[in-house]
């Protein structure tokens, strides 16, 4: 569409060489169940991309999620990419077909995501989550397998990314790791490995009790682990285990606590 995109219900399987989902201005998500496969982007807006409901599954795609401003408020999305998982103002397309609006981006203040609410996995080979203005997180679920590479990160943003709320699991290689601003309200813990772990590798969170917070086993290799949980308290000490018999001790020093091991 050249305008605006409004999806309120359906089901939807997509095959396309081209974008799955593509709109020179405004797409709307209020529900509906959309499994995508894509030789470029997912869903691409030039503008807003805002997601309220339903179900995203992109099987295949160089970008998952790309718009100017990207607000997700709620819905189960599942995120394959060859580049970015969820991107704001990212770049170009890998297409060149000349169709207007394409790779009309820019970067700053005009683009930003905020994610607020919903269950999101994304498993990307570029960067998981990447912002070219600022990223917000205030609720919701977010799980980012990111980069195995040392190009890449699991988060990357030019602004500030703050964390205000919500749950979020990102493990990648720690080559451009960035962690959530100190301008966040929520605490978050940050642990880089001395190798790389292979998939399959489990990672749990505990706190001193030895009571576990949460767990996950990423599909793919990783040598740096970041959580952030409103279950996180300041001074207190938890235990990030990964594998069967490793595990790290950290202190809740920070808004953003590193700890390399």
């Amino acid at each position: 569409a050249g305008t605006a995109i409004y999806l309120n219900g359906g089901d939807f399987s997509v095959d396309s060489s081209d974008d799955s989902i593509h709109c020179n201005g405004n797409i709307t998500v209020n529900d509906g169940t959309y499994i995508m496969k894509s030789g470029d982007d997912g869903v691409h807006a030039d503008n807003a991309l805002v997601i309220n409901g339903g179900v995203i599954q992109i099987n295949k795609s160089y970008e998952g999620l790309e718009g100017l401003t990207v607000d997700i408020r709620g819905g189960d999305i599942d995120v394959t990419s060859t580049d970015d998982g969820i991107n704001s103002a990212g770049g170009s397309d890998t297409l060149n077909d000349g169709r207007p609006g394409q790779n009309n981006f820019v970067s700053g203040e005009d683009c930003w995501i905020r994610i607020s609410g919903g269950e999101i996995y994304v498993k990307a080979a570029g960067d998981g989550v990447d912002s070219n203005g600022n990223l917000y997180m205030d609720g919701g679920m977010l799980v980012v397998e990111g980069p195995e590479d040392s190009a890449n990160g699991t988060l990357d943003y030019s602004g500030v990314a703050e964390i205000t709320g919500g749950t979020f699991v990102g493990t990648g290689s720690s080559g451009m790791a960035m962690a959530f601003s100190d301008s966040s309200s929520q605490y978050s813990i940050n642990v880089v490995t001395d190798t790389m772990l292979p998939s399959g590798t489990p990672v749990t969170l505990t706190d001193s009790a030895g009571k576990e917070i949460l767990s996950v086993s990423p599909t793919k290799s990783f040598n740096c682990i970041q959580i952030s949980s409103s279950l996180l308290v300041y001074g207190e000490t938890y235990t990030v285990s990964y594998g069967e018999e490793t595990s790290v001790e950290v202190t809740v020093d920070s808004i953003s606590t590193w700890s390399r091991k």
